[in-house]
């Protein structure tokens, strides 16, 4: 999942934000805040359980804010334990809850990175995009809160010309620092925050490791 384009000084850092595991209610709500005072767009891989409960006004407004909406599981399991049934269930499940959002871009993220052929079999079969990352600052570990995190996908987005962050909005620490964290990734010098439309192109949402079974981005 390491990607590691170096960028040239003239060109600017191409970074993608993607908030996992919500919505929750004053967390992803404290992050459309932050987003759209810097007027940046994201990719929220939901989960279905937590869009069960909490979707109701967050999807619309996470949609009508012009973010994209992504499939997460339903509830949040290891998918390569699963038969195909009962992944195309978690799947299924949650796309009935996030369909009418998410438009022609069909993304999926597995839980944990965690998948195997059979997962992306049954993500072709239902046109879902499996997209992953290459920065990866664990602001869900304890300890990296309130703000370690930070400086840790710094580090990878200083060394990378195109760069799929990996946050949680269902993390309070996370919410509460999204936008220092815009703040800071400016600091590196010149970047596009690029649009949630762009995201399945990128090199930098593949999974590169050689033990791994191709995920293809066409």
């Amino acid at each position: 999942m390491r990607v590691r384009n170096r960028p040239r000084p003239d060109e600017p850092r191409r970074v993608w934000l993607t908030f996992d595991d919500g919505p929750y209610p004053e967390n992803t709500a404290m992050v459309l805040d932050a987003l759209k005072m810097h007027g940046i767009h994201a990719t929220f891989f939901v989960v279905g359980e937590m869009a069960h409960y909490h979707g109701k006004e967050l999807l619309p407004r996470i949609h009508d804010e012009g973010h994209g909406i992504g499939n997460h599981s339903y509830d949040h399991p290891k998918l390569a334990d699963l038969t195909e049934d009962q992944v195309r269930d978690q799947l299924s499940r949650t796309d009935e809850l996030i369909a009418r959002y998410h438009g022609e871009s069909k993304l999926f993220r597995p839980p944990y990175g965690n998948y195997n052929k059979t997962v992306l079999k049954v993500a072709r079969d239902l046109a879902y995009q499996p997209i992953l990352w290459n920065v990866d600052p664990e602001d869900w570990n304890s300890d990296n809160q309130p703000d370690a995190w930070i400086p840790k996908a710094l580090d990878l987005i200083r060394n990378q010309h195109e760069s799929v962050v990996l946050l949680h909005d269902l993390v309070r620490t996370t919410a509460e620092h999204v936008n220092l964290f815009i703040r800071q990734i400016h600091k590196l010098g010149p970047v596009t925050f690029e649009e949630p439309t762009t995201l399945a192109r990128t090199e930098a949402s593949k999974d590169n490791r050689p033990d791994r079974p191709m995920i293809s981005n066409d």
